[in-house]
């Protein structure tokens, strides 16, 4: 009996050492009882990733195309503000164009689409003393330009043919000076150009003739001379020529005018032209 006490005492040292507690490295069995995750199969990975990416890239288009618009919308601001500044004292009629406004839609003389961008400016009597606008091309949307008897001075920039929207140019009664630039006949949405009371000068360029849509040419009271050219024939939905006052247009009257079957006005008063017989003015 003593035998067998002596070896439990030592079987107990053994296991927890001399004040019973566990030695460094006795034997332990540990049972997990945590659920077994199964392996993901690689096809489920793949569609996982797959819509990860495409997620992705629809947020990350999303953010291009408001970033576009909102910087579209600024740069108008700045251009519209650099053309009214080049007067070193502005109208006091422009007195809300805010440089801290996110676009230039609540602006006076402004047309503004429904997506705030600028389709037409209209300014009439009122005395500016500021150049053609530059950087037209920069208003992508502008449809309609006006600015008349508002003593506008310099000459049209060559540009203007990049504002490929544009309906109608009207700047007529102002100090504009120099010839049409040959780019106006990159604009064949073009239906309005009128121009009179300037102190433009040089031919009237036959470029004019690859506006298709003109309907009105006004011309009269400038300086322009030469021959009025025959590519205007290639106008079929011109009605009114008008380019009295220039005293240096010369020569005939185009045959090709004939193939304007719309005409209804051709005024040529005060000008060195002469009737030609055999045009048929629709």
């Amino acid at each position: 009996m003593e035998v067998q006490v002596e070896q439990n005492k030592s079987e107990c040292k053994k296991n927890y050492g001399e004040r019973g507690r566990p030695n460094a490295n006795p034997r332990r069995v540990f049972w997990d009882l945590r659920p077994m995750q199964m392996p993901m199969p690689r096809q489920s990975l793949n569609n996982k990733n797959h819509h990860r990416h495409l997620l992705h890239h629809c947020l990350l288009l999303l953010l291009t195309l408001v970033t576009s618009v909102v910087s579209s919308a600024n740069n108008e601001v700045l251009v519209l503000l650099s053309w009214l500044h080049s007067s070193p004292s502005p109208h006091s009629s422009f007195s809300n164009w805010n440089p801290s406004d996110p676009n230039p839609c609540k602006w006076s003389y402004l047309t503004c689409s429904p997506e705030n961008f600028v389709i037409q400016i209209n300014i009439q009597s009122i005395e500016l003393a500021l150049p053609f606008p530059s950087n037209l091309s920069s208003l992508n949307y502008l449809q309609s330009l006006t600015i008349s008897g508002a003593n506008l001075t310099g000459t049209i920039p060559l540009d203007i043919g990049d504002s490929t929207s544009l309906t109608a140019i009207d700047v007529s009664s102002n100090s504009l000076m120099g010839s049409i630039p040959t780019s106006i006949g990159k604009l064949q949405n073009l239906q309005d150009l009128t121009l009179n009371s300037n102190q433009f000068t040089g031919k009237i360029p036959a470029e004019l003739g690859n506006c298709i849509s003109l309907i009105y040419l006004i011309l009269f009271d400038n300086q322009f001379s030469g021959d009025l050219p025959a590519e205007l024939g290639k106008l079929s939905n011109l009605e009114v020529i008008r380019a009295g006052g220039n005293k240096n247009i010369s020569g005939k009257i185009p045959d090709e005018l004939g193939n304007c079957q719309n005409l209804k006005v051709v005024g040529l008063a005060d000008t060195k032209n002469f009737w030609c017989y055999s045009c048929v003015i629709g």
